[in-house]
């Protein structure tokens, strides 16, 4: 009886470890298997955001350069540059007040010669700057004349009417844009038609603080530069780009993070501005910026774990680092209660056995 006793115990024994070990590695299993069916996913989602800025920054060389040499900029540039130089300073203030103050300038009742002839000139351009800023989306476009005044902006804020070697914002990313623009020799410019100009975001004074990136182009008249053209880019096209999150569950998201490990773009997660305030000083973030590419899993920015996807982009010659990422929470999500589930059958069913057999 002893014997048999033993006997029982023994395959009760073997029978619960064998049914421990196979709902073990059925979890492993599972769980390998949810893992790369995530990073899979988000690679794909990488690598449509991936596209989708490097397509952005490709239509927005396109856009610029195109309207760099519509006959209405180097026209204009030339002759708001002209009529700015013969402006007073009074003259000058005037006309700044005015913009500033959202009233309109062409009610001037007051204008002298040279006012109402630039202004005469701005009138005309601003036709054509609506159109463009309406139908591509930025959000101020600039003509800088060679000697650093800005001499037309659609927004009209503080910047317009300013210098931009020697003015308040000359250590602005626009003035960058500006000096960059402007040493493009005409050669350069002719073999390379691809040029392009771009700035880092930056929080710009002029628009309250607000992120800001600028790209710009130099304006030719007769194999002369006389002028940059720039653009004023929100961050609202970043955000566009990254916040879709379509088929990325309700933890999946993308984003964008610079070479100062700051974001460029808005968290999903919080209402706060994220886009160069919110740091991400992570392991995928600094992979990035070395240059590398992969998945892994590690903590993200709020500190929760999570399958990360990452990959380097060069915007503009500023390195960024490009992620998608999805909690590792939601990935595993009822993995552990199938897991109990199933172990507590198999005990269930071994225990039965073993009593049948014993009772035999």
């Amino acid at each position: 009886m002893k014997i048999q006793l033993k006997k029982w115990h023994k395959i009760f024994f073997i029978g619960l470890m064998l049914v421990i070990a196979v709902v073990l590695s059925a979890e492993k299993f599972t769980e390998k298997s949810r893992a790369k069916e995530a990073q899979a996913n988000l690679n794909l989602y990488l690598e449509l955001r991936y596209t989708i800025l490097f397509d952005f920054l490709k239509s927005m060389g396109t856009e610029v350069r195109s309207a760099s040499t519509n006959h209405l900029v180097p026209s204009s540039a030339a002759n708001l540059s002209l009529d700015w130089q013969q402006l007073s300073s009074n003259d000058k203030r005037m006309i700044e007040d005015v913009f500033q103050k959202k009233n309109d300038p062409f009610t001037l009742g007051n204008a002298n010669k040279i006012q109402a002839q630039y202004l005469q000139h701005l009138q005309a351009f601003e036709v054509y700057a609506k159109k463009f800023i309406d139908h591509f989306g930025y959000y101020d476009l600039f003509l800088i004349a060679s000697n650093g005044d800005v001499v037309y902006s659609f927004a009209k804020e503080k910047d317009f009417g300013t210098n931009l070697i020697n003015g308040p914002y000359n250590k602005t990313a626009l003035a960058e844009i500006y000096q960059r623009a402007m040493n493009l020799s005409a050669k350069g410019i002719e073999s390379n038609k691809e040029v392009l100009i771009f700035s880092d975001f930056e929080a710009y004074a002029p628009s309250k603080g607000e992120p800001a990136s600028f790209c710009g182009y130099p304006i030719q008249m007769n194999g002369k530069t006389i002028g940059v053209l720039a653009l004023q880019i929100p961050t609202s096209y970043i955000n566009k780009m990254m916040q879709f999150t379509a088929g990325m569950g309700t933890t999946g998201e993308t984003y964008i993070v610079g070479h100062d490990k700051l974001m460029r773009s808005q968290s999903r997660f919080t209402e706060e501005q994220t886009a160069l305030k919110k740091n991400v000083d992570t392991e995928s973030v600094r992979l990035g910026l070395l240059g590398k590419k992969g998945t892994l899993v590690t903590r993200d920015y709020r500190g929760v774990k999570v399958i990360s996807a990452f990959a380097p982009i060069d915007f503009g010659g500023h390195p960024w680092v490009v992620l998608a990422e999805i909690d590792a929470e939601e990935i595993y999500r009822g993995l552990s209660e199938w897991t109990m589930g199933v172990l507590v059958l198999g005990i269930l069913v071994v225990a039965f056995t073993s009593f049948i057999y014993r009772k035999k």
